[in-house]
């Protein structure tokens, strides 16, 4: 038999090695891209699975993840958010917040638009009361899962929807109901449904992360304020927040879709639209996943768009007029989106994050 060499040797078995750790990641994305942000958030995504793969999920004390979300309006003007979730250790249990700020003009061009065109400005304005939003969940592990205890929505006292009640949500699981409130300063509450393995937002975004395969379903719970002006001049008494509250069915898996394919993920809404702000009922994204440890983080997303409620209520008005007997609108609508879009090619970007032990 011919020897080896120790130099050899060692060679060969570091290369070996390189290829192991290259291998226990697997990207489910397109190499290829030429986007600098996508190329950043790739990086972010793999350096982020590899340190929390190398320590136990019990000994992390907090986990912040901001992303960058980018979106094209009218006359080319460019927008910029940044969304903020954190997942923090307290004592036995745990909570979770999310935050989402309002747009800005993202360069010259943009900044000018947004900031010194009425039209412009006072639409996304409209359209971001209902997106800027701050939420927290406490939650309990059981058995390698997360389970929601309580979700709240926190109300900024510079928000421009400070005057309207914040929403509660209570898991009740020695009775197997979820109560509702639309107000959380209130005694009673509003609404109940059966529990049935349902969880909130942040707990199963945060499972899907640590303990769910990267295909898998999720009965969410769905609560959203759809807010109505019910005077041309709105001011706070006119705001009028009416509240869905019930289970919404997930399912996340391979794009199979046709569409967007350089996205290998999809995120489907059973029911369709999961927030009645976003356009389309998939989400498309691009994965880390380490199959060793099954940590993973989506690092880049497409939506299809944003919809103005503002232009939405006007074509309603319009199709109501054009077709008299007519009840529901549903293909109209898609048929002719682009009257209802506010914002198209929106793109969210893991940008950092944080860990402390």
């Amino acid at each position: 038999m011919t020897g080896i060499s120790r130099r050899a040797f060692i060679k060969v078995a570091g290369l070996s090695a390189a290829k192991l750790t290259l291998l226990k990641n697997i990207t489910l994305a397109d190499s290829s891209t030429s986007d600098p942000l996508e190329i950043r958030a790739k990086k972010k995504a793999n350096q982020f699975v590899n340190s929390i793969s190398r320590n136990p999920f019990r000994d992390i004390k907090s986990i912040t993840l901001f992303y960058e979300v980018h979106m094209m309006a009218d006359l080319y003007v460019k927008l910029k958010m940044n969304a903020v979730l954190k997942f923090i250790k307290r004592e036995n249990d745990y909570f979770s917040t999310f935050s989402l700020t309002k747009p800005e003009g993202e360069g010259g061009w943009s900044w000018l638009v947004f900031n010194l065109f009425g039209k412009h400005t006072a639409e996304y304005k409209e359209m971001m009361k209902n997106i800027e939003i701050r939420l927290m969940e406490f939650i309990h592990l059981w058995e390698n899962k997360l389970y929601t205890n309580k979700l709240e929505e926190i109300q900024s006292k510079t928000s421009e929807n400070a005057n309207q009640p914040a929403m509660k949500i209570d898991f009740d699981y020695d009775e197997m109901r979820i109560k509702f409130w639309g107000d959380k300063s209130m005694s009673k509450h509003d609404k109940i449904i059966k529990y049935t393995n349902q969880i909130a937002p942040l707990t199963a975004f945060f499972n899907y992360i640590f303990f769910d395969t990267y295909q898998t379903n999720i009965k969410l719970i769905n609560a959203l304020k759809q807010v109505e002006n019910k005077l041309n001049n709105p001011s706070p008494t006119s705001i009028i927040p009416n509240f869905l509250f019930e289970s919404q069915l997930v399912r996340i898996g391979k794009n199979m879709t046709g569409e967007f394919s350089e996205f290998p993920m999809t995120l489907h809404f059973e029911k369709g639209n999961f927030l009645d702000v976003i356009y389309g009922d998939y989400i498309f994204y691009k994965l880390v996943h380490n199959k060793t440890s099954n940590i993973k983080i989506p690092y880049s997303a497409q939506i299809e768009g944003i919809i103005s409620k503002k232009r939405k209520r006007e074509k309603l008005k319009e199709l109501k007029k054009r077709y008299p007997h007519k009840t529901s609108f549903e293909k109209e609508l898609r048929d002719e989106y682009k009257d209802i879009l506010a914002s198209t090619d929106v793109r969210v970007y893991l940008s950092e994050f944080e860990i402390i032990r």
